[in-house]
């Protein structure tokens, strides 16, 4: 059926006609090309939008995405965690002076305190697991002075209790469980090797084939293991001495150095397996023995005369250093 023109006469005048429709398209149409038009420069997918300081002008930032998974990723648009921070630096790493920004990742701040204030203050990370009676450890930085703060572990050990159970501290040192005495903090601890000699009291000393030394530093104890073995009594006369410890002995009183000696063998005319001992600070031991085998006899010194060309020993002994 042919569509006939349908006459308007007789239509009010707020009647929708197909003229009027066209002049109110017409009129949006001018209307929004005279608007001013927002831009958004470097664009891509995932990128975060941010200002430009322009007006009407926006940029897509090339290093901060955010992708379909919800991943941020800072520096790396390709993140692999719920948050992936990343930065190329080439800086060497620099145990005496403060990290640089680009190897810094993340900064977090507690601004508050001033100098001579703010002790006790703290910042740090909290980590939680469960979604009931919730497994929760914070590990942060508590301000102890101007310029100084110890890091700090701490965990939930109840419903509503809390303990610090790893302390380090900024003058050096770990200390446990909240103690946060600078006395009981572990300060050191080393392993290494030394090597033994045997002097004489009077000069001289026997030549060595096996000289071998091992240490374990603990703080301020020292613990040592020394194997030593002789292919010549030497010249010199006088006491014994074995020369080289790897850490001078305290001088606080009470710090002799003690030892035993697990075996020896070729010694001449000695009473007992021989004991080290050392009653100053130094980096010596003398050699003991009883000087008889009598309960009133008391230890003597071992001397030259009582090492021979095959003499062996092997031994251990604690000290401690000031």
């Amino acid at each position: 059926m042919a569509l006939t023109k349908i006459g308007t006469d007789g239509v009010k005048d707020d009647a929708v006609t197909s003229d009027k429709v066209a002049n109110a398209i017409n009129s949006a149409i001018a209307t929004n090309t005279a608007k001013t038009q927002t831009t958004i420069n470097n664009n891509a997918d995932n990128r975060v939008i941010t200002g430009s300081g322009t007006a009407n002008t926006l940029n897509g930032e090339s290093s901060v995405v955010i992708d379909a998974n919800g991943k941020l990723g800072l520096g790396n648009t390709s993140p692999q965690r719920i948050v992936d921070i990343q930065q190329n630096s080439t800086a060497s790493y620099n145990a005496s002076a403060q990290s640089a920004a680009d190897n810094s990742l993340l900064r977090i701040h507690n601004p508050n305190g001033t100098d001579n204030t703010g002790v006790n203050n703290h910042t740090g990370l909290e980590f939680i697991v469960s979604s009931g009676a919730n497994s929760i450890g914070q590990v942060g930085l508590v301000r102890t002075g101007n310029n100084q703060g110890d890091m700090f572990f701490k965990f939930r050990t109840g419903g509503s209790s809390y303990g610090e159970k790893l302390r380090i501290q900024s003058g050096g040192g770990i200390s446990f469980n909240g103690d946060t005495a600078a006395a009981n903090a572990l300060d050191d601890y080393e392993e290494g090797t030394w090597t033994p000699t045997m002097t004489y009291s009077g000069g001289g000393g026997a030549t060595l084939t096996e000289a071998l030394g091992h240490y374990t530093k603990i703080g301020r104890m020292v613990n040592v293991i020394l194997t030593l073995t002789c292919s010549a009594q030497g010249g010199g006369s006088g006491n014994v001495f074995i020369n080289g410890l790897p850490f001078q002995a305290g001088s606080t009183s009470g710090f002799r150095i003690n030892g035993f000696v697990t075996y020896a063998t070729a010694f001449n005319a000695i009473n007992s397996i021989p004991v080290l001992y050392y009653g100053g600070s130094g980096t010596v031991i003398e050699l003991l023995h009883h000087g008889g085998t009598g309960q009133a006899n008391s230890t003597v010194n071992i001397t030259r005369n009582n090492i021979s060309n095959n003499t062996t020993l092997r031994a251990n002994l604690t000290y401690y250093v000031d």
